[in-house]
């Protein structure tokens, strides 16, 4: 019963931003003898341990976890626990670059979805827009993710829409369409001040610097961005950045070349010492 509750309130651990509790208890579960049985509820569990590890930037152990819930499912033989299951474990060939291993999860995934299980099918067609932008190609993410946040946007489920968002921003803005990327921004940020989730609310800093540094509002941009580091720092982790800067480039660096290094530092440091509440008002409170 424990592990079952454990594996149910991940999301939780991740919105409040209590990773590093989530993963020692799952860890503290999952060791215990009568968690060794091979069945559904151990497959969730590793399921939930290898999404906190994926938010805490740990992908050797991340990827390990999704790997044996994975070969649990396909023992169980229950579909739809399968297709979770695949569909975590495409982002450990994600972290090393293998897009073809990538997407031959995420089809096999898609392909045991179920018409019911439209929060995954939906989770599935944005991870398929994502891996046309990894290969150089983002006009052609912009109808799968569209897909998703749609059917998203049905669901209710407003975290994942803004999330979303922010990846619709980052492919329209790669085809050249920033008017567009920024509205999304915006958009997503408004969602995100209205759900409440403190994990959730952090991931819209960056994104925000990042427009910010497109337009020119250098000092603006390093302030949110030390507001950033010290979120992370106190959350345990975050949004996944491996993909951020071969993408997007240096915001940090981008920022320091405008200012120089004295008074980037100066700014990147008053955002430090923000509270969250406080970065997200700063950073939404856009100059004229």
């Amino acid at each position: 019963y424990a592990l079952r509750t454990a594996a149910a309130v991940w999301r939780f651990w991740q919105h409040r931003a209590h990773l590093g509790e989530g993963r020692a208890r799952l860890q503290a579960l999952l060791a215990l003898p009568a968690a060794q049985t091979r069945n559904a509820v151990r497959a969730r569990a590793l399921g939930a341990l290898g999404s906190i590890a994926y938010w805490q930037g740990d992908y050797g152990p991340m990827g390990a976890a999704y790997e044996e819930a994975l070969a649990i499912a396909r023992e169980v033989g229950d579909s739809r626990l399968i297709s979770h299951a695949l569909f975590d474990l495409s982002f450990a060939p994600l972290v090393e670059q293998d897009l073809d291993r990538h997407e031959e999860l995420l089809r096999e995934s898609l392909a045991l979805a179920t018409e019911t299980d439209m929060a995954l099918t939906a989770q599935i067609w944005v991870s398929l827009g994502y891996l046309q932008v990894f290969r150089g190609d983002p006009a052609k993410a912009l109808e799968p993710i569209e897909r998703a946040i749609s059917i998203q946007r049905t669901l209710g489920d407003r975290n994942f829409v803004a999330q979303n968002l922010f990846g619709l921003a980052g492919a329209a803005f790669l085809t050249g369409d920033f008017d567009a990327a920024k509205a999304h921004v915006l958009e997503a940020a408004t969602i995100l001040t209205e759900v409440g989730s403190p994990m959730m609310s952090a991931t819209m800093l960056w994104p925000l610097a990042f427009v910010a540094n497109q337009e020119g509002r250098y000092r603006w941009a390093a302030q949110v961005l030390g507001a950033w580091a010290r979120v992370r720092e106190e959350m345990g982790g975050g949004p996944p950045t491996f993909i951020l800067t071969p993408l997007f480039g240096d915001q940090e660096a981008a920022a320091r070349r405008a200012l120089g290094d004295e008074e980037y530092e100066r700014a990147r440091a008053e955002g430090y010492a923000m509270s969250l509440d406080e970065a997200i008002a700063f950073a939404l409170d856009e100059p004229d």
